[in-house]
């Protein structure tokens, strides 16, 4: 590939089809190549063979590495940077073969501080659990995030977080794909600053065997729960009065209390499950899930989130936003309002958590609330009139809120400013029963 510094007029450097472009005494020259005859070298055919395997490695991980290897080689997102490191430290010589060196390995390399006893544990087959020091060293920031990395060399595949939980967490989990189970994974950690200018040298952890699908199958094969022993006597075929005489007396009395006993409880788990689905118990969570909740919280209207003793009616049906609605207030004192907040789904999913707007804090020119495409303008602007008494309960009944924000933009035709919709938003609004939980309005 050839470059041009001076323009379409100018000459060019690099390489054209068989014709190289090169300056010598500020004079641009060009010549073609001759056709190679000789074969490769052995030392060509390995240097061939190891920067194919770097390639090819770092290819399933190319998000990861233009964050980790941001500041070399920027433009080529960090791959050039990468490459030349781990073609130069990581690869090992086995013979005329070569392999990566997964202690070597890095996908991530700077100045910010690494993270104090980092380890991990395979916490379910597709969730492993990392764990580090929270503590703060010289550099550090608690708001700086980690990047999570399971990978398999061998077949060049992986999982990734390039963004995760805050360094003062001290924890974070990463969820394994199907095509990893029964693969031997090789497992590190990383940290980007706050401001993403700069990031740590990645930390190697260790190596697991995850499970594979056949290792659960003999597992379940095994497993001869009450529930298994109901399911075998009713999928038989249909028998006479004595032949299912003998294969009820065939299973002792308490096999069968206990299997009463599981379907009375697997009955009552599955009807609270119903009912509280869309009610989350957040000081339940981990940190993690905590910081991470809008990927965890039913996407089908209203949620009823309790923390620290506080009720919040939240909303995440929308892919990119999240809606906190405060309409009926547990104090008199208290003002209805909203909250639009930025999911961690937003544009390059950095912005999850930010402020998009609020009750409190007009950063647009007109705010406009829509039901079902009936328009009650702005009810929060006046809480105490009949418009908002109106909203709330339209809003119980309502299938679609639309929330529109305008901008003040100059018409140069005219000499004014007029508005111009900046974007609409919309959330589902199943649920409606849990508007009427009163909740603290700030």
């Amino acid at each position: 590939m050839a470059s041009i510094k001076n323009g379409i007029l100018g000459g060019f450097t690099g390489k054209v089809g068989n014709v190289v472009g090169y300056s010598t005494y500020g004079v641009d020259r060009m010549r073609s190549i001759s056709d190679r005859t000789a074969p490769a070298t052995a030392a060509e055919l390995r240097n061939r063979k190891q920067f194919k395997l770097v390639q090819d490695t770092l290819n399933c991980i190319k998000e990861l590495i233009k964050i980790g290897f941001k500041n070399y080689w920027t433009k080529t997102g960090g791959t050039r940077g990468a490459i030349s490191y781990n073609k130069t430290k990581a690869v090992q010589l086995i013979g005329d073969d070569c392999a990566i060196d997964p202690e070597r390995f890095r996908f991530s390399g700077g100045v910010l501080p690494g993270l104090g006893n980092a380890a991990f544990e395979l916490e379910r087959d597709d969730l492993l659990r990392f764990n580090w020091n929270p503590e703060l060293v010289y550099g550090a920031s608690p708001k700086d995030q980690v990047m999570l990395l399971a990978i398999d060399l061998e077949e060049k595949k992986a999982c990734y977080e390039c963004l995760g939980n805050f360094r003062g967490s001290g924890t974070d989990v990463l969820r394994l794909s199907n095509n990893l189970k029964g693969k031997n994974l090789d497992i590190y950690i990383a940290v980007v600053a706050k401001d993403r200018s700069k990031q740590s040298d990645s930390q190697y952890l260790g190596r697991i065997n995850i499970p594979g699908p056949d290792q659960d199958k003999t597992c379940k094969e095994k497993t001869n729960t009450p529930q298994q022993a109901v399911k075998t006597l009713l999928s038989k075929p249909k028998q006479n009065h004595t032949d299912l005489v003998k294969s009820i007396h065939t299973y002792p009395m308490k096999n069968y209390l206990l299997i009463i006993c599981s379907l009375f409880l697997s009955s009552i788990t599955f009807a609270q499950n119903q009912q509280h689905k869309n009610i989350i118990d957040a000081d339940k969570l981990s940190e993690s899930q905590l910081a991470h909740m809008d990927r965890l919280a039913p996407k089908n209207g209203w949620v009823l989130v309790k923390y620290k003793g506080e009720n919040h009616i939240r909303n995440f049906s929308n892919k990119d936003y999240i809606l906190s609605l405060s309409v009926k207030c547990s104090k008199p004192a208290q003002k209805p309002g909203y909250l639009i907040e930025y999911s961690s789904n937003y544009g390059d999913k950095e912005m999850g958590g930010i402020d998009f707007l609020s009750s409190s804090k007009m950063d647009f020119a007109k705010v406009k609330f829509y039901l079902d495409g009936k328009n009650f303008e702005n009810p929060f602007s006046k809480v105490k009139n009949n418009n908002f008494s109106l909203f709330y309960q339209t809003l119980k009944t309502a299938k679609i809120l639309k929330i529109e924000t305008f901008n003040n933009d100059f018409n140069p035709n005219t000499g004014k400013d007029e508005l111009k919709l900046n974007r609409a938003i919309a959330f589902k609004l199943e649920n409606a029963a849990l508007l009427d939980v009163p909740v603290n309005c700030k």
